[in-house]
């Protein structure tokens, strides 16, 4: 770049900065404890809105400036301010839903399968304003092999010869990414993967039965979802295959998920082999790991055996989760439509740092989507989709429960 293109850019940006600061905001917070969620977790005390973009988060004076006649000033009182959460695995399929995630903070949500007509059309139906709502980000319908576990969400793939067209015609109809799902072939799986990095599209998947997830990174996938990981780290004998039998809870009190992890050997050198295979590669994790412990209601459910065995296997998937983070892996703040709430808690139980936690629910969902520059911290041109929170989760993760007020494209959705 020469001499003249830096100035002109210098230049814009100077008169970019002028305009902002010429034109009097909306909405001002003052007095708060404002966490960026930038990679240094600045702290700033006051920032201001106009429409649906943040355009100043500073100091008090230098934000103050952007207060005129018809500015809305709101104290908060030393609360914390936090970039908008994001569920990164939910299934949007009930617009009733909208306003309870907004309720509890979450202003995006990742949509790992639903219909695609329902998904579009809730997905299109927000961001028009009909009814309230997070933003989603949709994967449309499961990519699943033949006789799969979800027909009402699954599109069934057997032919690598049919991924194009298919990958192709998703794109067209507005998906932001794709799921692949647990029994799809191996060669179909990478097939999917390849066609959708020709059109842009990101690829996560809830594999571990026909696909091991060291074959699914080695074709480049993106992302993993929940913990099912028998073909990395199982015996052939002991590996579910899929067929006549229940992978879930519906069937089985304690369901394989569960009851698998009590044979795997945290220790073994395939464990940590496959935790350094997530990292160099810079996979998306998201465990869904609260939604995989067995509550003391369940005692009388099961026999004292079983009963202990869930609780030790939950134990090791919690101490999956903190050597992933330990090394690196890329974690993203998921629930299965649970509570997202549960699965910070979760996290803080297994000994993460609080940092990667907030992280973990707020900008790594953006930096996966590559919409890093649209939402996800709190810095000037982003989307103003905020919390504010009575308390401090940098110190108590709990603290994210006492959502005091809910703000979501620069307007106030929630006020306790």
């Amino acid at each position: 770049m020469n001499a003249m293109s830096v100035r002109i850019l210098v230049s814009a940006f100077l008169l970019s900065a002028a305009a902002a600061y010429s034109q009097p905001a909306d909405l001002i917070l003052h007095h708060g404890k404002i966490v960026t969620v930038d990679p240094q977790f600045r702290i700033v005390d006051s920032i201001a809105i106009r429409g649906d973009r943040i355009v100043a988060a500073g100091a008090r004076e230098d934000v103050a400036k952007l207060a005129g006649p018809n500015t809305r000033q709101v104290d908060l009182n030393g609360k914390t301010v936090l970039p908008g959460l994001m569920d990164n695995h939910f299934h949007f399929w009930d617009a009733f839903q909208g306003p309870e995630l907004l309720r509890h903070g979450i202003t995006y949500i990742r949509d790992t399968g639903a219909p695609l007509s329902l998904s579009m059309n809730f997905k299109d139906a927000i961001a028009a304003g009909i009814f309230p709502g997070p933003d989603i980000y949709s994967a449309g319908p499961l990519i699943d092999g033949q006789g799969g576990y979800h027909p009402m969400v699954t599109v069934a793939l057997d032919n690598p010869a049919a991924v194009a067209t298919l990958v192709q015609s998703f794109k067209v109809q507005g998906v932001n990414l794709l799921k692949v799902y647990f029994l799809l072939k191996p060669d179909v799986l990478c097939a999917v993967i390849a066609e959708a990095h020709k059109v842009g599209l990101p690829v996560t998947g809830h594999i571990g039965v026909r696909t091991s997830w060291g074959r699914a990174i080695d074709c480049g996938i993106d992302g993993v979802n929940h913990i099912r990981i028998w073909a990395d780290l199982l015996p052939q004998s002991e590996q579910p295959q899929g067929e006549d039998e229940s992978l879930d809870a519906e069937t089985h009190l304690v369901p394989r998920m569960q009851a698998d992890w009590h044979e795997i050997d945290l220790d073994s050198p395939r464990v940590g082999a496959l935790i350094e295979k997530m990292a160099q590669s810079h996979i998306g994790f998201d465990p869904t790991l609260s939604i995989q412990s067995i509550p003391d209601s369940m005692r009388k459910s099961l026999s004292l055996e079983q009963f202990s065995r869930a609780q030790e296997s939950y134990q090791k998937m919690s101490h999956f989760v903190k050597r992933t983070q330990d090394a690196g892996v890329f974690l993203l703040a998921g629930t299965d439509d649970g509570s997202l709430f549960d699965e910070l808690e979760a996290y803080a139980q297994a000994g993460l740092p609080m940092q990667a936690i907030l992280e973990a629910a707020t900008s790594n969902g953006a930096k996966w989507l590559n919409m890093q520059s649209v939402f996800g911290t709190v810095t000037p041109g982003e989307r103003a989709d905020l919390i504010v929170v009575d308390g401090d989760p940098l110190k108590d993760i709990k603290d994210i429960r006492k959502i005091d007020v809910v703000i979501k494209d620069g307007r106030i959705v929630f006020r306790k």
